[in-house]
Parts: structure tokens; C-alpha cells; sequence
């Protein structure tokens, strides 16, 4: 079972998504995760820069 770490870090106006994934078995899924994680941030980046249509 590997450990997994989400930090979000204030930093001036910008803010800073930061994952950290421990005790994965071997380098074939530390790739899958890296490629994993990657595609999560892509897709939170994309959320966060579109415009918003909902009225709150």
C-alpha cells in the first residue's frame, strides 16, 4: 500500500499543487502514477482557467 501526499501551497498570487506518492512497488508504477497525477493536474488546470457559467 503506498502513502500519498496532496499539499496546496499559497505563493504570492499563485497557488501550488504539490503530490507526493511513496512506497509504490517498482518504476513501471511510479510511471503509471506520474503519468496518473499529471493527467489529474492537467485537468484541474483546465478547470480552473475556463470561465465560469454557473451563477452562485
Amino acid at each position: 500500500m503506498s502513502t500519498l501526499q496532496i499539499r496546496v501551497i499559497e505563493n504570492k498570487d499563485r497557488t501550488v499543487i504539490s503530490i507526493h506518492q511513496e512506497k509504490l512497488l517498482n518504476s513501471e508504477q511510479r510511471a503509471d502514477m506520474q503519468k496518473y497525477w499529471g493527467n489529474v493536474i492537467t485537468n484541474i488546470a483546465e478547470k480552473l482557467t475556463k470561465p465560469c457559467d454557473r451563477v452562485l
